[in-house]
């Protein structure tokens, strides 16, 4: 991850279980809806990451 956003997104607590129940699809998914949901901008990486930690599959 070369973005400078990357700092922010270490400070959310990850696991490498919630990895393993998703599928690439899934996350992109969720990540194109947390994109919907803030008319089409991407936001932060951490901004990315700490709505997919809470509205993951």
């Amino acid at each position: 991850m070369g973005s400078s956003d990357y700092v922010y997104a270490k400070g959310v607590n990850w696991t490498e279980n919630f990895y393993d129940n998703l599928t690439a699809e899934e996350i992109w998914n969720v990540i194109e809806e947390y994109k919907e949901m803030n008319n089409g901008e991407e936001g932060t990486l951490f901004d990315q990451a700490s709505y997919l930690f809470v509205n993951a599959p």
